[in-house]
């Protein structure tokens, strides 16, 4: 019989997109991105909608699916993985309104793809202190800054996932140690025309990639690398654990031949992997896709290990290790 897990854990997560998958071939590619498409293995995307109605609809099925009430919610987080459609919305007060959460505090991250994992640590903290719930959303809303829902050789989607974090008993994950790589050179290489990013190499409308030379987005390219080994291996010290010990992996669902190249750094890393290459990147998105995948998965075993693994743009990787809860009864 399974017993109640002793640290928080997540749980009820839920997904929200706008309408039906749209095949990435029947939109108006450049012969360029249509020729990435085999190397990618991506082949639909999600776009239109709202990033906040889409964050708040998937908090909304998390609250219902996780059977808690209003008053049960503490702390509400909301992560978004890119500006927003009016650039300075905070999604965190929009749920807590829309949701009825009068009681819940609010925290927004603004961290890239890689703030649902810091939310995620954020909200495990606050539950062992607290003993009440937090609620965690995140979104990305792509196709408001990017040309056919693409950009650094990859297709964006646009789309909203919820989970709980709590600790009562209910199938999930509890959350274990976090870990994070930070650039120390070129973290500014995003671009988008808001604030003091508005320079020559940012089109309207899009996000621009911007290195002084060939050789620093070489040095980029490099530095990424060695920031994802490093999160990895500092992960799986931190649990104690090897690659081969992990039941399941989740990393962005960045393009098949990213991630191939990745996971071919260590050895083992890509049997373990479940991430879905074939949808367009949802920034932190991808996690709780990944993580429900997983959750889903007959063959993932009560207090089985995954590892989740995101980056932020130019800036920043990071790592989070769970263990799955998959309760029995009696």
């Amino acid at each position: 019989m399974s017993t109640t897990p002793a640290a928080p854990h997540l749980s009820a997560i839920s997904l929200a997109v706008a309408g039906p998958p749209v095949t990435l071939e029947t939109l108006p590619l450049t012969e360029a991105e249509r020729a990435r498409l085999p190397r990618l293995g991506q082949s639909t995307v999600h776009m239109g909608g709202h990033s906040t109605s889409l964050m708040v609809e998937a908090a909304a099925r998390t609250l219902e699916r996780s059977g808690r009430a209003p008053a049960d919610i503490g702390l509400v987080i909301a992560a978004p993985s890119l500006l927003t459609a009016h650039g300075l919305e905070i999604q965190a007060v929009a749920v807590r309104a829309r949701l009825g959460l009068s009681l819940a505090r609010t925290l927004q991250v603004q961290q890239g793809c890689n703030g649902i994992l810091v939310a995620l640590d954020l909200a495990r903290d606050f539950v062992q202190r607290s003993g009440r719930d937090a609620l965690v959303v995140t979104g990305c809303h792509a196709s408001t800054l990017t040309d056919n829902a693409t950009h650094g050789g990859f297709f964006w989607s646009d789309g909203a996932g919820a989970c709980l974090v709590g600790t009562r008993e209910a199938p999930g994950f509890e959350i274990g140690p976090y870990v994070e790589a930070s650039a120390d050179a070129q973290w500014d290489a995003m671009r988008v025309p808001f604030g003091d990013a508005n320079d020559s190499c940012v089109a309207a409308g899009r996000i621009g990639v911007f290195f002084d030379d060939m050789r620093a987005q070489a040095d980029y390219i490099r530095r990424d690398t060695a920031l994802f080994l490093r999160v990895v291996d500092e992960l799986l010290a931190a649990g104690g654990l090897t690659v081969a010990d992990l039941a399941g992996a989740v990393l962005p669902a960045f393009g098949a031949n990213r991630l191939a190249s990745l996971c071919a750094l260590r050895p083992g890393l890509a049997e373990r992997l479940r991430t879905d290459a074939t949808q367009g990147h949802m920034g932190g998105v991808d996690v709780l896709l990944g993580l429900a995948a997983l959750l889903d998965d007959p063959a993932t075993p009560d207090g089985a290990p995954v590892a989740a693994w995101t980056a932020s743009f130019t800036a920043q990787w990071g790592g989070l290790l769970l263990r799955a809860h998959v309760p029995t009864g009696d």
